[in-house]
Parts: C-alpha cells; sequence; structure tokens
C-alpha cells in the first residue's frame, strides 16, 4: 500500500502547489489541495475540509496521482498539515513533513497558485485564528463562510454544537442586528449550561468561538478582536 505521509512528504511539500488524487482500495476518490506546500483544503464525496482529511488519512491508499492546483480553491484547513499529521498519527509522522519543509529552500522561482496579496491574506486569517486558539479557557472554532460553517480547531473530548446550528446562529443574529438598524451583532456572546459561544464578524466572514465559562470575558473579547483586527 502508498503511504500518504510519504507522498505529502516527498511529492506534495517540494512540488508546492498542486493536487494530490489518491484512491483507496475500495475505489473511493479522495483529492488534497497544497498550495505554497502548505494543505488547503481536502475532499471525497460530499465531505470537505479538515474532516474530510482525518478520514482520507486512514485509508489504504492503492493509487495516486499528481497535477496541478485547480484556480479558486479557498482555503478551509489552517492548521499546519505537519501539526494535523502528529495529532492524528503520531510524532513520528509529523516530523516526516515538517523535514520537507525545512528542506524547502529560502525562495522560489515556481509559479504561485495565487496573487500574493491572497497569500498576505490568507496567511493573516492563519495567525489570527491561531492567536485566538491559544487563548485561554478556548474549546472550539468555526469558520462561517458562503452560508457554510466549518469546525477549524476544537480541543479533545468536548460535544460540540453541529455546525449547521451556528451557522443558523449566526445567520439569526445577523437579521436581529438588521432589524435594529445597527448592521450585524459583532461580538457578541450567548451563555450556555455548556459552554460560551462567541460570535464574531470581519469583512464577511463569519467566526465563532466557543470557550469554557469565564469570568474575565472583557479580557478574551479585547484579545479576539486584536486577533481578527487584521483581517479588516
Amino acid at each position: 500500500m502508498i503511504d500518504l505521509v510519504d507522498l505529502i512528504q516527498t511529492q506534495c511539500v517540494p512540488q508546492r502547489n498542486c493536487l494530490l488524487t489518491v484512491t483507496d482500495i475500495t475505489g473511493e476518490s479522495g483529492f488534497l489541495y497544497f498550495r505554497d506546500a502548505e494543505l488547503i483544503e481536502a475532499n471525497y464525496a460530499t465531505t470537505w475540509g479538515r474532516d474530510a482529511f482525518d478520514k482520507i488519512i486512514t485509508w489504504s491508499i492503492a493509487q495516486y496521482a499528481l497535477s496541478d492546483l485547480p484556480m479558486g480553491i479557498k482555503r478551509a484547513i489552517w492548521e499546519p498539515v505537519d501539526s494535523i499529521l502528529e495529532e492524528v498519527l503520531g510524532t513520528k509522522a509529523g516530523e516526516k513533513v515538517r523535514s520537507a519543509f525545512q528542506s524547502l529552500p529560502d525562495t522560489y522561482d515556481g509559479t504561485e497558485a495565487g496573487p500574493p496579496e491572497e497569500t498576505t491574506q490568507l496567511d493573516a486569517r492563519r495567525l489570527a485564528f491561531l492567536s485566538i486558539r491559544e487563548q485561554p479557557n478556548f474549546l472550539a472554532l468555526f469558520l462561517i463562510e458562503e452560508g457554510r460553517g466549518r469546525l477549524l480547531f476544537s480541543v479533545e473530548n468536548r460535544t460540540l454544537p453541529p455546525g449547521e446550528w451556528l451557522t443558523s446562529l449566526f445567520r439569526r443574529l445577523g437579521d436581529i442586528g438588521q432589524s435594529l438598524g445597527g448592521g450585524r451583532v459583532r461580538g457578541s456572546c450567548i451563555w450556555t449550561d455548556l459552554y460560551m459561544i462567541w460570535i464574531f464578524e470581519e469583512s464577511g466572514t463569519g467566526i465563532i468561538v466557543l470557550t469554557e465559562h469565564m469570568e474575565e470575558t472583557h479580557t478574551f473579547l479585547a484579545e479576539a478582536h486584536k486577533a481578527l483586527a487584521v483581517l479588516k
């Protein structure tokens, strides 16, 4: 069988911009999208993002193919691929891919998959979301774009509300804000028995953060706004 970690280490990261198509022994096909050596999206059947990648990692791969990265693929996976592999498969898998990143030259003369300003914006978003993940009491972060919610980060062993429910909540709060003549509701917080739900919007992107109950809410809110300011 073909080792997916080896493919990412020896093929995808060095090539930087590519689409890796893998086929499981059952005949199921999966697709991994890499931009500037970063995994930005994954897909099989109707499943996308981190959920798709976590499933593809478990496959017994019989065939693979590399091709050019299609235009217009938006980033849905924000964690570094080596960190994901280390989380799911262990330290050795993460270190193998990390070594491929360390071997990349400092300069790159190949064709970029997107304009420099797009790459800069993607990096800013990633840093913003990672900054929020590092805040005390963090539980999960959902990204809402084009009416669809995606789970980007979460702690282990916590029951989370469905992405569809959070997307609906974000839309309803937006409708309330519009009806009050103040635009969308930004920086709102909803208390539940299990966690606190924080709702933000920057430049058309919805961000929902779940945290443990906390007393210093103003500190978390200030840090979240500071991290998300780069998206304006």
